[in-house]
């Protein structure tokens, strides 16, 4: 995933949370990030994610004005036929940027230990 692309997202004030490698530990990266935006303040955070055939990577970006937006990377692609009209497909259906549902309510995924908008 580009990192540029969550700058891009967070703006160039924002906070860096880190990049978590596969199997890595996301305490730190996922803590950075909830105090981050519970304090209204831009961050990025990227984690590395278990693929099937492909490597994915999965990152999340506020600008600090309570919006909040999941960017998911595959170097396969993405099947795109059945998103909603509100997810940016970029670089030939490799980077998926979607907004989290508002109010945005951020949370660990139980399964991964990384931190991901509550659906």
């Amino acid at each position: 995933m580009s990192y540029q692309e969550l700058r891009d997202i967070a703006g160039a004030d924002a906070i860096d949370c880190g990049h978590v490698p596969l199997k890595g530990v996301a305490r730190a990266a996922n803590e950075c990030a909830l105090s981050a935006f519970k304090r209204s303040h831009s961050f990025l955070v990227r984690y590395e994610v278990p693929g099937i055939d492909s490597q994915v990577v999965y990152g999340l970006a506020s600008r600090g004005d309570g919006r909040v937006f999941d960017i998911k990377f595959d170097s396969e692609g993405w099947d795109t036929h059945e998103l909603g009209p509100e997810v940016t497909v970029k670089n030939n259906n490799h980077l998926l940027v979607n907004p989290c549902p508002q109010p945005a309510v951020l949370s660990i995924d139980d399964r991964l230990g990384i931190l991901s908008c509550a659906k």
